[in-house]
């Protein structure tokens, strides 16, 4: 098997006609309308790999995937804008990071990510400053 063939399946090319299922819930809701639209892209992204994932994987595939910055630079995304979007979509409850990745030990790793559905209780730009004031750890303004 080449180089070439064992990249991630999830990562190739985009298929003619390929589309990704997004539900009315998560479009109509609060929490999608207050995105960046840099973390509405990824978000798109995200649910493309978990969803590719979880068909070829069936009922091993634990909800988990890796994805570093290079390949969401492949999007058309900067690392600072991606490191917003991640943040932003973690906050409004889109996405858990798992593993944070960086330099560890001796080489690389990537962060392990997991959609979630936490966005459904999402309270509003105020819930989350009301949630910051009380840790003491935002503006309340």
């Amino acid at each position: 098997m080449g180089r070439r063939d064992r990249k991630k399946s999830y990562m190739r090319p985009y298929v003619k006609g390929a589309w990704v299922p997004i539900e009315d819930d998560l479009l109509l809701s609060n929490a999608f309308r207050d995105l960046q639209p840099s973390a509405v892209i990824l978000l798109l992204h995200l649910h493309r790999i978990d969803k590719m994932l979880a068909w070829k994987n069936g009922d091993a595939y634990a909800g988990e995937f890796n994805l570093t910055f290079t390949e969401v630079e492949k999007l058309g995304l900067s690392r600072a804008t991606t490191m917003r979007a991640f943040r932003d979509l973690a906050l409004r409850g889109f996405v858990d990071i798992v593993v944070q990745g960086g330099l560890r030990s001796q080489g690389r790793t990537s962060s392990v990510y997991r959609v979630i559905e936490r966005w459904r209780s999402w309270g509003g730009l105020q819930a989350l400053n009301d949630l910051k004031t009380l840790r003491g750890c935002g503006k309340t303004t």
